[in-house]
């Protein structure tokens, strides 16, 4: 510490010597001071530096180029979802399915069910078709309340399809859909499915219909049109009913 002491004392009159032989200096100096209140105790308090502890959270990050690079488009992806929460709460209704594909079909008919039930379709009828009939395993047939209900179910069935299907798969059509028609049909390869507004089937009976035969349903032959609609639908070309 005694060291120290006679260190400094030498660089300040080291300090005084250079000053004292410079007198550019001195004036330099001089005219600096007048500057300063008069008042002040303490002259030199007006060049005093002060001292801020350092925290992490303070400093800048600093980050290279690739890191740059991700973070930017985080944040765009992070400002796009809150621009679409909607979009976002549309997308979480297909996370209670397995959008893995199946081994033979894009997706089971206990899928196609459990699908209709959460878009809140009514009376969901599951038809076995025999394998000599050359079409479907099944065909489901269920009731929508409004023609929205009917297009949003058609739309989530579509939806649900795209999501597991793989590349090679085609997306079927919907019949009915673009015709704002109180009956759609989509063809899934294994599932057939008809969804009808209420009174639509009630008066076209497809479950008779398909376990009777026309010739004994008093609906079916009461039904004009019906020919016509089966006739105008590809996915219903192979529609026969069973024989009884």
């Amino acid at each position: 510490m005694r060291f120290h002491s006679d260190q400094s004392e030498e660089t300040d009159l080291a300090t005084k010597s250079y000053i004292k032989n410079h007198p550019e200096l001195q004036k330099v100096l001089a005219d600096i001071y007048k500057k300063i209140d008069k008042t002040d105790e303490n002259p030199r308090a007006k060049f005093s530096l002060r001292h801020e502890e350092f925290q992490d959270e303070d400093a800048e990050i600093i980050y290279d180029v690739d890191e740059e690079r991700d973070l930017k488009k985080f944040r765009k992806i992070d400002e796009s979802a809150k621009s679409r929460p909607n979009s976002i709460a549309k997308e979480t209704k297909f996370r209670a399915f397995d959008l893995n594909r199946g081994e033979q079909f894009v997706f089971s008919v206990e899928e196609v069910v459990e699908a209709l039930r959460r878009e809140k379709c009514l009376d969901i009828c599951v038809i076995s078709i025999p394998k000599d009939a050359v079409m479907a395993d099944f065909m489901v047939i269920a009731t929508c309340k409004t023609k929205p209900q009917l297009k949003g179910a058609a739309r989530f069935l579509r939806k649900l399809y795209k999501l597991k299907k793989a590349p090679t798969d085609i997306v079927p059509k919907t019949e009915g859909l673009q015709t704002e028609s109180e009956w759609l049909a989509t063809d899934f390869g294994n599932v057939v499915v008809h969804l009808f507004l209420k009174a639509t089937r009630e008066h076209y009976d497809l479950e008779s219909l398909w376990a009777l035969g026309p010739e004994l349903d008093v609906k079916a032959s009461q039904s004009e049109g019906l020919e016509e609609f089966l006739a105008n639908r590809n996915v219903l070309k192979d529609f026969e009913p069973m024989p009884h």
